[in-house]
């Protein structure tokens, strides 16, 4: 009884926490360019340096937790549907594979060795 009262309090935090975070990501990324065009209109002015950098992390945070959102959220997708064998599946693995394929190697004079054209 007590885990079911707890998952309505969590869910209602949790939509509190990410509602509309890309629109809150966006609006931050206005803000700033807002502030970066009065900083280059007004250089000297402290305050509008002061506004700038705290509209900058402000931004670079929301960008942040967006992007983790969303890392978060496919993750879970890709766990619901990754073992049925769908599309989504493979598609995801085939993509994971290229990321982590290795393309090429270098010496530190900028030679690739010879040894690695034996393996292609």
């Amino acid at each position: 009884m007590i885990l079911r009262v707890l998952k309505g309090y969590l869910k209602l935090h949790h939509g509190h926490c990410t509602h509309c975070i890309s629109d809150k990501a966006r609006i931050a990324k206005e803000e700033w360019q807002a502030a970066q065009h009065h900083l280059d209109n007004h250089p000297d002015d402290k305050e509008a340096s002061s506004r700038e950098r705290e509209a900058c992390y402000c931004y670079n945070k929301l960008s942040a937790d967006e992007e983790c959102f969303f890392r978060q959220r496919s993750r879970v997708q890709w766990l619901k549907l990754g073992d049925k064998n769908t599309a989504f599946f493979h598609r995801s693995v085939m993509h994971r594979r290229a990321r982590n394929q290795i393309h090429s190697l270098r010496s530190e004079t900028g030679e690739e060795p010879l040894v690695l054209y034996s393996y292609q």
